[in-house]
């Protein structure tokens, strides 16, 4: 097995099991918005965003993590996920995070990509070089 593939794999795994604290903990919201649909695309709708958003916001961290050392993307996730589940414990259903992850994932996933490209930047220091180039 390759390094790329050992990468991909833990990437996957990560997603998967970030969907599943996600789906597991979030069934009632699920199922409520399943029903405010009248059915066909817009079901299809609302699991397409219940299943990927979760999947790419683990994965994608993960593959961050294991492939280039980008700690900073997979402890926000854990974060997110985790106040999210603690969130849900704690507060009434109509005050819960999880609405929010599932709604604007994307804008989570940007953010997060965002951070581990600079975290990896920093590390190795590009941010340093292009910095130095640009006053001599």
């Amino acid at each position: 097995m390759t390094v790329t593939d050992r990468g991909l794999l833990i990437a996957v795994a990560g997603g998967v099991l970030n969907l599943a604290v996600m789906t597991l903990h979030s069934q009632p919201i699920i199922a409520t918005a399943a029903a405010d649909q009248s059915g066909g695309l817009g079901v299809l709708g609302i699991w397409a965003l219940v299943l990927v958003g979760p999947w790419l916001l683990g994965a994608i961290p993960t593959h961050m993590y294991a492939d280039h050392g980008a700690v900073c993307p997979l402890l926000a996730t854990g974060v997110l996920t985790g106040a999210c589940l603690w969130n849900g414990i704690t507060a009434p259903p109509s005050e819960s995070l999880t609405s929010l992850y599932y709604e604007a994932w994307p804008f989570f996933l940007v953010v997060l990509v965002v951070a581990g490209i600079a975290e990896r930047c920093l590390r190795t220091g590009h941010a340093m070089d292009s910095n130095r180039s640009s006053q001599e």
